[in-house]
């Protein structure tokens, strides 16, 4: 009698259980987001950057690089819990007379700050405008490897974490001035100084299989296209989009190559009889 088996639903299955001769996936490997950050509208901003995000356990490398910005020092967080989006226009308010986006106005698309991106000390939201330990300068080069709760893993596995680099030149003057008035995020502080200035939801990156995990395996299109031997020795062909993998090995904690392998697996033991 021919065994039937369904691969991704089998993914959690050998993820949770083992028994003599069992495939073990790998636990807490690391997983990859990305962020491509954009000037937030209205705000005057005519900079660029890009985020990325390697997730092992609770540990989690924050990569950042900016160029275009104040040379001075900015904020920089992971928001969730909002829209899992960047504002748009349409966010925007007055401000002192002038139409901008501030922290605040943005919070709806992009939600609170769950962790501050600071060079030293504490990363929690009491940190957020801290910016005598935030990076600072144009370009900006920053890393750190921090601590993430289970939540905020979540959110960003779920596409709904968001990347925000705040601090903006509104006025041209070569400083946070008050040319928004005071901010209603930090008091202390101008409202240019605490403006989202670039903003970038993260997405999967899609992840090579390692040397150390071969796998029969080409690409096409937006997919992998898994090579399984048929009983009768000749070939047949599944696509397997890389998204839908890479969001299924994300959420069970194991890395592409793995998941990539097992699929492999399942499939060539869809043709035992």
């Amino acid at each position: 009698m021919k065994k039937v088996f369904y691969p991704l639903a089998a993914l959690a299955a050998i993820a949770v259980t083992a028994g003599p001769g069992s495939v073990v996936a790998e636990s807490a490997a690391p997983t990859a987001f990305q962020a491509t950050l954009n000037p937030v509208p209205t705000n005057h901003v005519n900079g660029s950057g890009t985020a990325s995000l390697q997730i092992n356990g609770a540990q989690t490398q924050v990569t950042i690089h900016t160029m275009g910005l104040l040379n001075a020092p900015h904020a920089m967080h992971v928001h969730i819990d909002g829209q899992g989006k960047c504002p748009d226009e349409s966010f925007a308010k007055t401000h002192n007379g002038q139409k901008a986006i501030s922290a605040t106005d943005g919070a709806t698309a992009y939600g609170e700050i769950m962790v501050a991106l600071t060079t030293t000390g504490d990363t929690g939201p009491d940190s957020a405008f801290a910016l005598d330990r935030m990076a600072s300068g144009d370009p900006i080069n920053y890393s750190r490897t921090i601590t993430f709760d289970a939540h905020t893993i979540s959110a960003i596995q779920g596409g709904k974490a968001v990347i925000v680099v705040h601090g903006t030149d509104y006025s041209g003057s070569g400083k946070y001035d008050n040319a928004l008035g005071a901010s209603e995020d930090a008091p202390h502080l101008p409202q240019t100084a605490t403006a989202p200035a670039l903003c970038g939801v993260l997405t999967a990156a899609a992840v090579s299989p390692s040397p150390s995990a071969p796998v029969d395996t080409t690409t096409s299109g937006q997919g992998i296209t898994i090579n399984n031997p048929s009983s009768s020795g000749s070939s047949s062909n599944s696509t397997l989009s890389v998204a839908a993998l890479s969001v299924a090995c994300a959420s069970l904690g194991f890395s592409v190559a793995t998941g990539i392998a097992v699929w492999n697996l399942l499939r060539r033991a869809n043709r035992q009889p």
